[in-house]
């Protein structure tokens, strides 16, 4: 019962959003969205959710792999210091590939 509930609410949320709803905004566009186009835009909900799982994804894929790499990227991205090639050279990894992860 425990695993149904992590994967409807946890860490494959933003997946389960990609092949229910048909949702994805590929990493290149979603890292390059500032906060004001976001705040602006009508699929703000689906993209906080989308978000959410792409944030889970990078903490926990692989072990852990890219969590060093969120935990430098996301203090830029709220002071606004971010650009959008930051979280892919932190990354080490084209968005195109950790889009197909």
């Amino acid at each position: 019962m425990t695993k149904s509930c992590a994967l409807v609410g946890g860490l494959d949320h933003g997946r389960v959003r990609l092949f229910k709803d048909r949702f994805y905004v590929p990493f290149v566009e979603t890292v390059a969205m500032g906060s004001r186009a976001v705040q602006r835009d009508k699929r703000i909900r689906t993209l906080y959710s989308q978000f959410a799982g792409q944030a889970a994804f990078l903490m926990h894929a692989d072990g852990g792999r890219y969590r060093d790499a969120v935990s430098r990227y996301l203090p830029a991205n709220y002071r606004g210091g971010a650009k959008p090639e930051t979280l892919g050279r932190a990354t080490g990894f084209d968005y195109g590939a950790l889009d197909s992860k």
